[in-house]
């Protein structure tokens, strides 16, 4: 949406009151825009080197390689050999479930 006629007055009153009061600032911004026109567009992004992105990529290989074995070797429990006379747990329980008719 485009700003009024009136919005585009004020702004432009705006400007120039800070230009009057307070001219270091002015010439800083003056100097942002003119490199920003040079840079094009993208002057807020991200720049990455190429190293930079091959370092985030080991990490996260790393990262995940030990979480894996963390999870492997926590994960696994001590579950006793059942011997032949065991019975299923279920049978050795206190509440049992008395057939239906």
């Amino acid at each position: 949406m485009d700003p009024s006629e009136r919005e585009h007055r004020l702004l432009k009153e705006i400007e120039q009151n800070l230009r009057r009061q307070d001219r270091a600032f002015a010439w800083r911004m003056d100097a942002l825009n003119t490199a920003s026109a040079r840079q094009g567009p993208q002057r807020f992004a991200c720049h990455t080197t190429r190293q930079e992105l091959v370092c985030v990529l080991l990490i996260v290989v790393i990262l995940t390689a030990l979480s894996m074995l963390l999870i492997l070797t926590v994960g696994r429990t001590r579950i006793p050999p059942a011997t032949p006379g065991d019975t299923p747990a279920s049978e050795n329980s206190a509440f049992t479930l008395a057939p239906t008719v």
